[in-house]
């Protein structure tokens, strides 16, 4: 009587695991900045005042990162409302030069006091956002993690959890070789 085994490796399952974890996380939020540009293309548009803004930089040996920071005025309908959100991708980075190129658009437009075009949620006018541009490079990188971690980390699982084949009869005692299906038939 002979049949097929197979040994899974939940060792590699559980490996794997932390390495699709960042792939995922990633994949999240590229999916949810994408989602922010198509909303927010149908947004109205305000003119606003910034309050303030500020672009600041953080050199190490290797590189500088960039970091936009900004306050501003709007009203809409007669309410006044204050925003903070400048761009879709938030956070500092050195991905490119939009970190650099809108701080200082910023700073320049705040020293000169010209009003600064604020898109708004129609439903919801505290949310609102300076740029709606979509970053390419910024979707680019994080493209990298999604398809190396989560990648690697995926196909490890898969491959843990699939396990090695083996084929299990009288003949294969005494011969272990005979028990690998691609050893088996040369």
């Amino acid at each position: 009587m002979q049949y097929e085994k197979r040994t899974r490796s939940w060792f590699m399952v559980i490996f794997g695991l932390p390495f699709f974890a960042v792939g995922f996380y990633f994949l999240i939020a590229t999916a949810h900045s994408i989602y922010d540009v198509i909303r927010m293309a149908s947004w109205p548009q305000t003119q606003g005042t910034l309050t303030s803004a500020n672009a600041r930089s953080s050199s190490s040996a290797d590189s500088t990162t960039y970091y936009v920071a900004a306050q501003y005025r709007y009203r809409v309908e007669g309410v006044e409302y204050t925003g903070s959100r400048v761009a879709i991708h938030g956070g500092s980075d050195n991905v490119g030069e939009f970190q650099r190129r809108l701080g200082s658009e910023l700073e320049l437009m705040y020293l000169n006091q010209e009003p600064v075009t604020v898109y708004y949620n129609a439903t919801d006018p505290a949310d609102a956002v300076l740029n709606r541009e979509i970053r390419w490079e910024m979707i680019g990188f994080k493209s990298i993690f999604i398809i190396v971690f989560g990648g690697v980390g995926l196909g490890m699982m898969i491959f843990g959890y699939r396990g090695k084949r083996t084929i299990v009869s009288p003949e294969t005692t005494g011969k272990p070789w005979l028990s690998r299906p691609e050893w088996a038939d040369n």
